[in-house]
């Protein structure tokens, strides 16, 4: 199994592969290979990222050579080969060539993957940022849950301001939620 987490300066997410995200984050590529062989084996990796003209911006673990583990892997369990941080700095495709290796005397490929990572573009995403402690959140809805469990005691007591904010901080909408007037009989 193959994973990318992808790192912005407010939120951070796992993501798959062929994925699109957005400019100006920072990526970690992480590979899990499963030993289904009945006795313990040992696992090796490699792999090389290129951006979308072709430049190499990591090359895991360096020079092509196979990045063995330490001790073996038992039957049915996982060993992770966890890559660098790199950017996202381009527009277009960034590609993975990876493999997966048992038998350090003499390495059988065991899994690949030849493809795209991600597709960078230039579009930010909305950010919701709660007024009361500063959390961000991908989406309204998660802002107003989280409000509604963290800050119950703030709902409805005075005006407050919902920001959609993208990446460099620059306010794209603002809606001003204000509690309901009650009506008084008499």
């Amino acid at each position: 199994m193959i994973q990318l987490q992808v790192q912005s300066p407010s939120i951070s997410q796992q993501v798959s592969l062929g994925s699109s995200i957005y400019i100006g984050q920072n990526g970690i590529v992480t590979v899990w290979g499963r030993n289904d062989m009945p006795t313990q084996q040992q696992q090796g990796c490699r792999w090389v990222i290129k951006d979308p003209d072709g430049i190499v911006v990591e090359e895991y673990p360096g020079g092509g050579n196979i990045d063995w583990e330490f001790g073996y892997t038992g039957p049915g369990d996982e060993q992770d080969f966890i890559g660098g941080r790199f950017d996202f700095n381009k527009v277009g495709a960034y590609t993975l060539k990876a493999e997966l290796f048992m038998n350090p005397s003499s390495p059988i490929v065991v899994d690949s993957y030849d493809g795209d990572l991600c597709t960078v573009s230039t579009e930010v995403p909305l950010e919701y940022t709660c007024p009361f402690c500063g959390t961000t959140f991908a989406t309204q809805e998660e802002l107003e849950a989280h409000i509604k469990a963290e800050h119950p005691e703030e709902v409805g007591k005075f005006p407050w301001v919902l920001a959609a904010v993208i990446g460099g901080g620059a306010v794209l909408a603002i809606a001003v939620m204000k509690p309901k007037k009650k009506i008084r009989k008499e």
